[in-house]
């Protein structure tokens, strides 16, 4: 589980590097970085999962 939750924070790293740099290049509503965005969330809402799961055992 720890490895699965590494790896996980580092896709949320990258992903939230990559919605930085589309937010400094584009409008902030503009699709690109609305996509990022929700990406970071998704991942994020994996990683609350991971912990939760994590707590209960």
């Amino acid at each position: 589980m720890d490895n699965q939750m590494s790896k996980l924070r580092q896709k949320i790293e990258v992903a939230r590097k990559e919605m930085e740099r589309l937010w400094d290049l584009k409008k902030r509503t503009d699709p690109e970085v609305l996509r990022a965005a929700a990406k970071v969330d998704k991942l994020l809402n994996e990683y609350r999962k991971l912990l939760e799961q994590n707590a209960e055992k």
